[in-house]
């Protein structure tokens, strides 16, 4: 079957929106018709389009994918990179640097659809490999063969005894493990990542050591709780983003919950009628809306973010917010201090932060869950922003 829609490909006008979104049709038919049998090369598009808006690629990066399945990540970076160069001005459009997509792909269907969709979608001599990324060998010289933005959705579950496992620093049997290692091991100084994780090797015993240096060697900006089905129909497993850059560590990690409602659902000016983007027919290119957290920094004071504005935020009454709309405020909430904002602006969407030297005491667990003094202080903010004159007072 993949064959034949690859042999069609063949005939197509490389790099033109309509060839790509022929294809991208057909193959979103077919996956329909696989179902949860190829769910592990497939991520999501709204998983997709939230990776690709906290990633932030831009023009001139090495961008990188370990295990890029059908092509979600590599394909959506393209097509975001590509439509920031059409906005360009044209006397700045040629000083626009082309970015290089590179990706590795063990299966060999998987490879050649991910290929052929890079290029529909006008990706210039992608790096792409035939390959296990495990097998590679970690970089000598990251300055040099390493990445600025890798994203990665990794396969989950998997416990194997994999011949390379010794050559990381926490050999494990866990892929999801040494997947990390690889993405760790492979950012440049200065660059940032986003990786999906499931629940469990967020807390695991087992995971310790490695989770410890992620946050001793890295900066870990904020790891992002998906809700339940956010990868339906392919799997039921809670997953988390992980959002990190090779900087100095930072003394707090921003976590942030989504609910089901807020992620599945459109909240409008009616305070209680709401559409699925599916009821509606709506579709959205992954990578189209390309605002996040610009580098992974999170803002020291200033400006408030769009998300902060009376009277313009979701479930204000004044304007209705779908999904996709979501996805592109999510982000903003990371540039702000105050995590407050996401409860009146984003129903269902909570947000706080938690010292590292915190999450040392409950062996560096990465779980988005608040201990009972942070879900109290968290109220205790809320409420005086509610209400200003309200005077609380410590015991």
């Amino acid at each position: 079957m993949y064959e034949r829609l690859l042999g069609w490909a063949r005939e197509l006008d490389l790099g033109t929106p309509i060839a790509a979104r022929l294809f991208d049709d057909i193959l979103r038919m077919m996956l329909d018709r696989q179902g949860k049998r190829i769910g592990e090369f497939v991520t999501p598009e709204p998983v997709a389009t939230l990776m690709l808006s906290l990633a932030n690629p831009k023009s001139g990066d090495r961008i990188y994918d370990p295990c890029f399945g059908f092509g979600e990540l590599l394909v959506g970076a393209v097509r975001q990179l590509g439509a920031a160069a059409w906005l360009a001005s044209p006397h700045h459009r040629a000083d626009v640097q082309v970015a290089e997509v590179f990706g590795v792909e063990i299966n060999r269907v998987a490879y050649a659809v991910g290929l052929c969709r890079a290029l529909l979608a006008g990706a210039d001599r992608p790096g792409f490999a035939l390959a296990d990324a495990l097998e590679r060998p970690l970089p000598r010289r990251r300055s040099a063969d390493g990445f600025d933005c890798i994203l990665a959705a990794p396969p989950w579950g998997g416990r194997i005894n994999h011949p390379s496992a010794g050559r990381f620093p926490f050999p494990s049997r866990n892929t999801e493990s040494l997947f990390l290692q690889h993405v760790m091991a492979n950012l440049r100084r200065g660059g940032r990542a986003v990786v999906v994780l499931p629940e469990n090797a967020l807390h695991r015993t087992g995971d310790r050591r490695l989770r410890k240096a992620l946050l001793s060697e890295y900066s870990v900006d904020a790891v992002v709780s998906l809700p339940d089905g956010a990868f339906a129909p392919w799997t039921g497993v809670a997953a988390s983003l992980v959002v990190f850059r090779r900087a100095e560590p930072r003394p707090a990690v921003r976590f942030v919950s989504i609910s089901s409602m807020a992620w599945e659902e459109k909240t409008g000016d009616d305070g209680g009628d709401r559409v699925r983007d599916e009821d509606r027919g709506e579709s959205h290119d992954a990578g189209a809306c390309g605002h996040g957290f610009p580098d992974g920094e999170v803002a020291r004071g200033g400006a408030e973010p769009a998300v902060a504005k009376a009277g313009e935020g979701v479930g204000s009454g004044k304007r209705r917010v779908h999904r996709f709309e979501l996805l592109w405020l999510l982000p903003k909430l990371f540039q702000s201090r105050h995590e407050v904002l996401a409860g009146p602006y984003l129903p269902g969407v909570e947000v706080w932060e938690a010292p590292v030297r915190e999450l040392a005491q409950r062996d560096y667990e990465l779980v988005a869950k608040k201990s009972g003094s942070e879900a109290l202080d968290a109220e205790i903010e809320r409420l005086v922003a509610l209400d200003p004159s309200l005077k609380v007072e410590r015991l």
